[in-house]
């Protein structure tokens, strides 16, 4: 897949977001709806294993069952018509929490920090209360926008 392409003709690839063990996540433009999301694709090697498959799917089903604001939404799960897995998600314009604090003097660091440890641990506490156990913590995946509100 390339910057342009155009997925189950509607999605408009714009640029390649990250990637991980199971997929590689890509911003697109949704031609139906007009909005900006998130798709994520099942890795092409995680494929050929089943338990991958269920793993993916069963993330996402998940995942879309959660209503906080400090989840990112799911919209659809699908398969395409070449048997590609992926998943439709809200797109959050933000960057990792490591990067941001990067960036920051170190005086602002602290209190910084603190707002998004704690709008972390409410997110993380909301999906604990319905038994979900968030396997993949870490600073890549907690997205902030570069202002945090207090919390």
């Amino acid at each position: 897949m390339e910057r342009g392409d155009v997925f189950e003709d509607r999605y408009q690839l714009i640029k390649p977001l990250g990637e991980g063990g199971m997929g590689y996540v890509w911003m697109a433009l949704d031609s139906d709806s007009g909005n900006l999301v998130a798709l994520k694709f099942l890795r092409e090697d995680a494929r050929e294993y089943p338990d991958m498959l269920g793993r993916f799917r069963n993330e996402y089903k998940v995942q879309n069952s959660l209503n906080d604001p400090g989840v990112v939404g799911i919209y659809s799960i699908n398969t395409s018509a070449d048997d590609i897995e992926y998943v439709v998600m809200e797109y959050f314009d933000g960057i990792p929490i490591n990067s941001a604090k990067e960036s920051m003097e170190p005086r602002d660091r602290v209190q910084w920090t603190t707002q998004v440890l704690i709008k972390t641990a409410r997110a993380l506490a909301f999906i604990h209360k319905k038994d979900i156990i968030h396997r993949d913590i870490k600073p890549s995946n907690i997205l902030v926008s570069e202002n945090v509100p207090d919390a």
